[in-house]
């Protein structure tokens, strides 16, 4: 799991070789950020099986943001097995420069 941040925003990427974004939720409760997956396999009753390697198994992540962000406006999507979180910062929490005025 990777958080970065820029003027605007935070970005999360998080690997999830495999999973499809129906098996992912991600959530937000005030500053914490959780991402959950689940991967279940079916097992096939009618064969013989002679090696399973793969498993049903539960991911569990979560971090504290270092502010307020802008919960409407998060966005999240699953590409080639990697989860990319970027949730914008509060307005109210950005950085900003004022100008200052001559008189």
């Amino acid at each position: 799991l990777d958080l970065e941040e820029d003027d605007s925003a935070f970005h999360l990427r998080a690997d999830v070789p495999g999973l499809t974004a129906e098996e992912i939720d991600v959530a937000l409760d005030g500053r914490k950020l959780s991402v959950k997956a689940e991967r279940k396999i079916s097992k096939t009753n009618d064969r013989k099986e002679h090696l399973r390697e793969r498993r049903s198994y539960t991911l569990y992540r979560s971090v504290v943001l270092p502010q307020q962000v802008d919960g409407d406006a998060i966005t999240a999507r699953v590409v080639d097995g990697v989860l990319t979180v970027t949730l914008p910062k509060a307005e109210q929490m950005r950085a900003r420069k004022i100008k200052v005025k001559a008189e």
